[in-house]
């Protein structure tokens, strides 16, 4: 059924203006959906808010960053291979968050270093859509 929807019933679904259909799509995948969509949601300016009456869809929303408007999704696995979508991962390591192992740092410190890296994801993220979709040359 979902194959079968057009464009058009998408946005009469997530009560999208076709003004705002975006040129990229950044998906967290994530099991921590609230807070990594909460990091990324003050990057973006003109921001719609994307959901449904049955909660099937949270922590979306439709934005511009530097004249660029990206979809952004907190998932839990992703669905870019299904759809045959050009796409990009960037995976970072810190330490093993489960274990809580690290010889030399206290968990306050791991904590923040783990905000400074993430900080850098999205930005490094951001970067990346900004200079593949953006406005001027696409990289080579």
């Amino acid at each position: 059924m979902i194959r079968d929807l057009t464009k058009n019933d998408w946005l009469e679904i997530l009560k999208l203006d076709a003004s705002h259909i975006p040129e990229a799509l950044l998906l967290r995948g994530t099991r921590n959906l609230k807070r990594h969509y909460d990091a990324h949601l003050p990057r973006f300016d003109v921001v719609a808010q994307i959901g449904t009456p049955n909660g099937v869809l949270e922590d979306v929303f439709v934005g511009k960053y530097d004249g660029v408007t990206i979809g952004y999704a907190s998932v839990y696995g992703a669905v870019a291979e299904h759809f045959g979508m050009e796409r990009a991962s960037i995976l970072f390591g810190f330490d093993n968050p489960r274990q809580k192992e690290h010889m030399l740092l206290s968990d306050a410190e791991k904590d923040a270093r783990r905000g400074r890296a993430n900080a850098a994801m999205i930005e490094l993220a951001l970067i990346a859509i900004r200079s593949y979709c953006g406005h001027g040359e696409r990289p080579a």
